[in-house]
């Protein structure tokens, strides 16, 4: 049995002409009642749901928090509480559904690295110190000087270097007009080469932007599609006055519960070469006024797509999207 405090209307909402978000999942270890427990409070809970999903003893299980979990919860998940048929409290922790592993710092403390700088290149290269094998890495983060660089990249590693092998092909991109871009990581498949060189070559006749900063991180994979719920437009009341600034384009979604754990919006366009600003508001009901949630942007240049535009601790069950023309 789930239980929650419950909380007047609000949700979230992630944007997209498709959007997507995900929900966790609240796991537990069953085991045989030996004595009974104190029985949990549950005076002051309005809210509650029964686990029908099969529980075994002395293993962990697993549930999927639904939309009314979030809607009826005024501190998730502190004032969330799992019971046993004789309503004992019983222990449980959420386990984020996108990814258990996080991004992982490895530079500075597993890889030492070093700046180099030429006529025709800047590169740095990272160099695995400690004994036994180098942990598995898979992508670079860089920190260019300038509000206007383009620049291709190169991906090398090896055992050492005359090993070195190019294992991956990008382009950095730092933008500050007409809209902010910041495209500074490059990702590569995953290896343990203890020596990885990124190298910005900008081709002939260019000078290569100043690298101030590189860091080697470990990256979880892509969460799965099949994790993400995906929402489309829905009919927009009108807006007046209209939003100043110039003309822009408008989409309202509607999560349908309040508290969802959105993480980011990721907006789909169409087109192969675009930036596009994003502005982001959100609010409770379609009678309150609208908040800033944040700024953004999407692009798709040079093979390279930003989608995501952070909202994390938002909490809104409406948002509004606007597209600024340019």
């Amino acid at each position: 049995m789930l239980e929650c405090n419950p909380r007047c209307g609000y949700t979230d909402r992630t944007m997209n002409r498709r959007a997507s978000i995900l929900l966790p999942a609240l796991c537990f270890l069953a085991v045989p009642a030996v004595c009974r427990g104190a029985d949990a409070d549950v005076a002051g809970f309005a809210w509650r749901c029964e686990v029908r999903e099969g529980v075994s003893t002395g293993r962990l299980n697993r549930v999927r928090l639904t939309e009314g979990v979030y809607a009826g919860s005024r501190a998730f998940p502190f004032d969330l509480r799992l019971l046993d048929g004789e309503e004992n409290e019983r222990p449980f922790f959420i386990r984020e559904a996108d990814r258990m592993d996080r991004t992982r710092l490895l530079s500075g403390g597993l890889f030492r690295v070093e700046l180099q700088a030429s006529p025709s290149n800047t590169a740095a290269t990272f160099l695995h110190q400690g004994t036994g094998e180098a942990p598995e890495h898979n992508r670079i983060l860089l920190d260019v000087r300038g509000d206007d660089v383009e620049c291709p990249v190169e991906v090398w590693a090896g055992d050492d270097a005359r090993t070195l092998r190019k294992i991956a092909e990008s382009v950095i991109i730092s933008r500050h007009s007409p809209v902010r871009i910041r495209h500074v990581h490059v990702d590569y498949e995953r290896t343990d080469a203890p020596r990885i060189e990124v190298r910005l070559v900008p081709g002939p006749g260019r000078s290569p932007p100043e690298l101030l900063r590189a860091d080697l991180y470990h990256q979880p994979g892509e969460v799965r599609e099949g994790s993400m719920v995906w929402f489309e437009p829905v009919a927009l009341p009108p807006i007046a006055p209209p939003p100043p600034g110039g003309p822009v384009d408008t989409y309202l979604y509607d999560l349908g519960s309040e508290n969802l754990p959105v993480a980011a919006i990721r907006l789909f366009a169409h087109g192969k070469d675009h930036v596009q600003a994003v502005r982001l508001f959100g609010r409770n009901d379609e009678t309150a006024s609208w908040r800033w949630i944040g700024d953004g942007s999407i692009y798709s240049l040079k093979g390279l797509a930003g989608r995501d535009v952070d909202v994390r601790g938002s909490g809104y069950r409406f948002v509004k999207v606007e597209l600024p023309r340019t």
